[in-house]
């Protein structure tokens, strides 16, 4: 399994069997964030990071990444009339 690092973006390897069904703290093999995250199967169910995020999104692909999509779902449930309650 591989998944990209909540702070920096790089890809990290978790093919390990410890990490087929897994739920706790891993840390970036790269810039040394800490993420908690749970799989199942080997799939990644959930994950956030632990650690502090930057605000500079220059160099943060993955929050860069997630703030666009957030942006474009707000722009839609605008067109489209719907709206969130939870």
């Amino acid at each position: 399994m591989k998944m990209k690092c909540l702070s920096c973006g790089r890809e990290m390897n978790l093919d390990h069997q410890v990490f087929s069904d897994f739920k706790g703290s891993i840390e970036c093999f790269s810039c040394s964030a800490a993420m908690e995250i749970q799989t199942m199967r080997g799939v990644l169910i959930w994950g956030y990071p632990l650690s502090g995020m930057s605000p500079d999104f220059t160099e943060r692909t993955a929050e860069r990444d997630l703030q666009g999509l957030q942006d474009m779902l707000t722009v839609l449930q605008r067109k489209t009339g719907f709206q969130n309650n939870v």
